[in-house]
């Protein structure tokens, strides 16, 4: 992995993320492939559509799990998120993608509810805006040198 992240090779890059759907089917869960397209086709039109844009609690949910399947499991984070209110998920969320373009705000403010770290935030708002903000990937972030 090393060497596509020192890579300025566009076509590198774009082979890199022409591989994405074989990566993600190879992982270990049964439930990513199904997940990771739920999050990409479905999530952004899903907010995009609503006045304001939110996630729903349901949606914060899924978004979790898509999260943890691709990475570490955090069982409690799990309760946490199921925990909120529908009232406090749809609030936050408004909030933190009404404050978008800004580089923070939106990750800040969604993070405010329990079980709702900044990797987890950070993917709320780029399923909203993925030209603007990535997700952060922990386990992506930890592999770079």
């Amino acid at each position: 992995m090393g060497t596509l992240w020192q890579s300025t090779s566009l076509a590198a890059w774009k082979a890199a993320l022409a591989s994405y759907d074989a990566v993600i089917a190879r992982q270990e869960s049964a439930k990513l492939p199904d997940r990771d397209r739920w999050y990409h086709e479905t999530l952004p039109g899903a907010i995009a559509a609503r006045r304001p844009p939110h996630v729903t609690l349901p949606e914060l949910v899924k978004l979790t799990e898509w999260k943890m399947t691709r990475g570490k499991w955090r069982a409690r984070n799990l309760v946490l998120v199921q925990g909120n209110s529908a009232e406090a998920v749809k609030a936050a969320t408004a909030a933190g993608l009404a404050a978008m373009p800004h580089p923070t705000a939106p990750i800040s403010t969604i993070a405010e509810l329990e079980g709702v770290g900044p990797a987890t935030a950070s993917a709320v708002v780029a399923a909203a805006a993925p030209e603007t903000y990535p997700f952060f990937d922990e386990l992506v972030a930890a592999a770079i040198p």
